[in-house]
């Protein structure tokens, strides 16, 4: 996965980050170091769900996709892309891939 231009990350059941790969640390301007252990809901800028009903809906749906707003450390907001896969086996797991949405 490092080669990948998109995001990949491997989040604990509440949403933190376990594993992310070199792509993710690019579009949220946050080194690897940085990013372990720091919630996804850092980095949302807003949402209508509370992050306790948010992570119950993507455990509830397995997969889904979506689109959200991120602030990057600089400050920066950039729209993603985000596609996420819940697997419950052992204490439970999200599987994490993040599109930077270009406008030109």
């Amino acid at each position: 996965m490092e080669t990948s231009i998109d995001g990949y990350a491997i989040l604990d059941r509440f949403g933190k980050f376990m594993e992310v790969n070199a792509a993710l640390t690019t579009i949220t301007d946050y080194s690897n170091d940085q990013l372990l252990g720091r919630s996804i809901f850092e980095l949302v800028v807003s949402t209508d769900l509370a992050q306790a009903e948010l992570l119950s809906s993507w455990m509830a749906h397995q997969k889904t996709k979506n689109f959200q707003q991120w602030k990057r450390r600089s400050g920066d907001h950039i729209d993603v892309q985000i596609s996420i896969s819940y697997f419950a086996h052992g204490e439970g797991q999200f599987f994490v891939f993040v599109q930077a949405l270009l406008h030109e």
